[in-house]
Protein backbone atom coordinates (compact mmCIF):
# COMPACT_ATOMS: atom_id res chain seq x y z
CA UNK A 1 0.00 0.00 0.00
CA UNK A 2 1.33 3.41 -0.96
CA UNK A 3 1.49 6.03 1.72
CA UNK A 4 -0.24 9.38 1.26
CA UNK A 5 3.20 11.01 1.01
CA UNK A 6 4.23 8.84 -1.93
CA UNK A 7 0.92 9.50 -3.67
CA UNK A 8 1.20 13.24 -3.02
CA UNK A 9 4.74 13.29 -4.38
CA UNK A 10 3.69 11.37 -7.50
CA UNK A 11 0.78 13.75 -8.07
CA UNK A 12 3.06 16.78 -7.56
CA UNK A 13 5.62 15.36 -10.01
CA UNK A 14 2.91 14.70 -12.62
CA UNK A 15 1.53 18.23 -12.26
CA UNK A 16 5.01 19.76 -12.43
CA UNK A 17 5.84 17.73 -15.52
CA UNK A 18 2.58 18.67 -17.24
CA UNK A 19 3.20 22.37 -16.56
CA UNK A 20 6.72 22.23 -18.06
CA UNK A 21 6.21 19.74 -20.87
CA UNK A 22 6.37 20.91 -24.45
CA UNK A 23 3.15 20.64 -26.41
CA UNK A 24 2.62 18.65 -29.58
CA UNK A 25 0.44 20.52 -32.01
CA UNK A 26 -1.02 18.54 -34.89
CA UNK A 27 -1.78 20.83 -37.81
CA UNK A 28 -3.80 20.39 -40.98
CA UNK A 29 -3.50 23.16 -43.55
CA UNK A 30 -1.86 25.38 -40.91
CA UNK A 31 -4.70 24.98 -38.38
CA UNK A 32 -4.30 23.14 -35.09
CA UNK A 33 -6.53 20.06 -35.12
CA UNK A 34 -5.20 18.57 -31.88
CA UNK A 35 -2.87 19.65 -29.13
CA UNK A 36 -1.48 17.79 -26.15
CA UNK A 37 1.47 17.74 -23.77
CA UNK A 38 4.39 15.54 -24.75
CA UNK A 39 4.74 12.41 -22.66
CA UNK A 40 7.93 11.58 -20.79
CA UNK A 41 8.61 8.80 -23.31
CA UNK A 42 8.26 11.27 -26.20
CA UNK A 43 10.54 13.77 -24.45
CA UNK A 44 13.15 11.06 -23.90
CA UNK A 45 12.88 9.94 -27.53
CA UNK A 46 13.20 13.55 -28.73
CA UNK A 47 16.28 14.11 -26.57
CA UNK A 48 17.83 10.90 -27.92
CA UNK A 49 17.02 11.99 -31.47
CA UNK A 50 18.52 15.44 -30.93
CA UNK A 51 21.63 13.87 -29.41
CA UNK A 52 21.96 11.56 -32.39
CA UNK A 53 21.52 14.52 -34.77
CA UNK A 54 24.30 16.38 -32.95
CA UNK A 55 26.56 13.35 -33.27
CA UNK A 56 25.75 13.06 -36.98
CA UNK A 57 26.63 16.74 -37.44
CA UNK A 58 29.97 16.04 -35.76
CA UNK A 59 30.60 12.94 -37.87
CA UNK A 60 29.82 14.84 -41.06
CA UNK A 61 32.41 17.57 -40.46
CA UNK A 62 35.21 15.67 -42.24
CA UNK A 63 32.87 15.05 -45.17
CA UNK A 64 32.28 18.79 -45.48
CA UNK A 65 36.05 19.17 -45.67
CA UNK A 66 36.20 16.41 -48.28
CA UNK A 67 33.51 18.11 -50.34
CA UNK A 68 35.44 21.39 -50.28
CA UNK A 69 38.56 19.59 -51.50
CA UNK A 70 36.61 17.81 -54.23
CA UNK A 71 34.76 20.85 -55.56
CA UNK A 72 37.50 22.25 -57.83
CA UNK A 73 38.16 18.76 -59.23
CA UNK A 74 34.45 18.19 -59.85
CA UNK A 75 34.21 21.50 -61.70
CA UNK A 76 37.26 20.60 -63.78
CA UNK A 77 35.77 17.18 -64.52
CA UNK A 78 32.53 18.78 -65.65
CA UNK A 79 34.37 21.14 -68.01
CA UNK A 80 36.52 18.34 -69.38
CA UNK A 81 33.50 16.09 -69.91
CA UNK A 82 31.72 18.88 -71.79
CA UNK A 83 34.74 19.29 -74.04
CA UNK A 84 35.05 15.53 -74.60
CA UNK A 85 31.36 15.31 -75.51
CA UNK A 86 31.67 18.22 -77.94
CA UNK A 87 34.72 16.67 -79.57
CA UNK A 88 33.05 13.25 -79.73
CA UNK A 89 30.12 14.91 -81.52
CA UNK A 90 32.59 16.06 -84.16
CA UNK A 91 34.03 12.56 -84.43
CA UNK A 92 37.43 13.32 -82.90
CA UNK A 93 38.54 13.38 -79.24
CA UNK A 94 41.86 14.85 -78.16
CA UNK A 95 43.91 12.15 -76.36
CA UNK A 96 45.42 14.73 -74.00
CA UNK A 97 41.93 15.73 -72.93
CA UNK A 98 41.04 12.10 -72.18
CA UNK A 99 44.21 11.78 -70.13
CA UNK A 100 43.35 14.93 -68.21
CA UNK A 101 39.89 13.49 -67.55
CA UNK A 102 41.43 10.27 -66.25
CA UNK A 103 43.89 12.16 -64.00
CA UNK A 104 41.09 14.28 -62.56
CA UNK A 105 39.04 11.15 -61.87
CA UNK A 106 42.03 9.62 -60.07
CA UNK A 107 42.44 12.77 -57.97
CA UNK A 108 38.78 12.58 -56.98
CA UNK A 109 39.15 8.89 -56.10
CA UNK A 110 42.22 9.69 -54.03
CA UNK A 111 40.35 12.31 -52.01
CA UNK A 112 37.49 9.87 -51.39
CA UNK A 113 39.97 7.18 -50.30
CA UNK A 114 41.46 9.52 -47.68
CA UNK A 115 38.00 10.08 -46.19
CA UNK A 116 36.65 6.53 -46.59
CA UNK A 117 36.66 5.79 -42.85
CA UNK A 118 34.68 8.98 -42.24
CA UNK A 119 32.22 8.00 -44.97
CA UNK A 120 31.85 4.56 -43.38
CA UNK A 121 31.21 6.08 -39.91
CA UNK A 122 28.49 8.35 -41.27
CA UNK A 123 26.93 5.48 -43.22
CA UNK A 124 26.99 3.21 -40.19
CA UNK A 125 25.58 5.83 -37.82
CA UNK A 126 22.82 6.85 -40.23
CA UNK A 127 20.88 3.66 -39.48
CA UNK A 128 21.02 4.41 -35.74
CA UNK A 129 19.81 7.96 -36.39
CA UNK A 130 17.00 6.60 -38.57
CA UNK A 131 15.94 4.20 -35.79
CA UNK A 132 15.75 7.05 -33.28
CA UNK A 133 13.79 9.22 -35.71
CA UNK A 134 11.35 6.40 -36.46
CA UNK A 135 10.89 5.67 -32.75
CA UNK A 136 10.09 9.32 -32.02
CA UNK A 137 7.80 9.46 -35.04
CA UNK A 138 5.93 6.32 -33.94
CA UNK A 139 5.40 7.78 -30.46
CA UNK A 140 4.03 11.16 -31.54
CA UNK A 141 1.67 9.85 -34.20
CA UNK A 142 0.33 6.78 -32.40
CA UNK A 143 -2.89 8.37 -31.15
CA UNK A 144 -4.00 10.42 -34.14
CA UNK A 145 -5.51 9.34 -37.44
CA UNK A 146 -3.00 9.26 -40.28
CA UNK A 147 -4.87 11.64 -42.59
CA UNK A 148 -5.98 14.10 -39.92
CA UNK A 149 -2.75 16.17 -39.95
CA UNK A 150 0.01 17.24 -42.30
CA UNK A 151 2.47 18.71 -39.78
CA UNK A 152 3.40 18.27 -36.14
CA UNK A 153 4.90 21.20 -34.26
CA UNK A 154 6.66 21.08 -30.91
CA UNK A 155 5.69 24.12 -28.88
CA UNK A 156 7.82 24.92 -25.84
CA UNK A 157 6.11 26.14 -22.62
CA UNK A 158 5.50 29.88 -22.71
CA UNK A 159 5.92 30.14 -26.49
CA UNK A 160 3.13 31.35 -28.69
CA UNK A 161 3.35 30.60 -32.35
CA UNK A 162 0.64 31.18 -34.92
CA UNK A 163 2.95 30.81 -37.91
CA UNK A 164 3.16 27.65 -39.97
CA UNK A 165 6.81 28.23 -40.74
CA UNK A 166 8.28 28.88 -37.28
CA UNK A 167 9.11 26.31 -34.65
CA UNK A 168 10.23 22.71 -34.72
CA UNK A 169 8.18 20.92 -37.36
CA UNK A 170 7.88 17.37 -38.48
CA UNK A 171 6.16 17.04 -41.82
CA UNK A 172 4.10 14.02 -42.70
CA UNK A 173 6.14 13.68 -45.87
CA UNK A 174 9.16 12.59 -43.81
CA UNK A 175 7.43 9.50 -42.47
CA UNK A 176 5.20 11.02 -39.83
Amino acid sequence: MKTPYVLAFALFHAQLYAANAPTLQYLKECKIVKQRAMTEAEMTALQQLQSAEARMTFLQQPLDEMQAKMQPHEQAMQQISTQVAAQAGQGEVNAALLEEQENTAEELSGIVAVYQKDIDRVTEFSSELEEKANHFSDLVKKDIAKDSFDQIRIQQPGETNDSCDKGIFFNKSINL
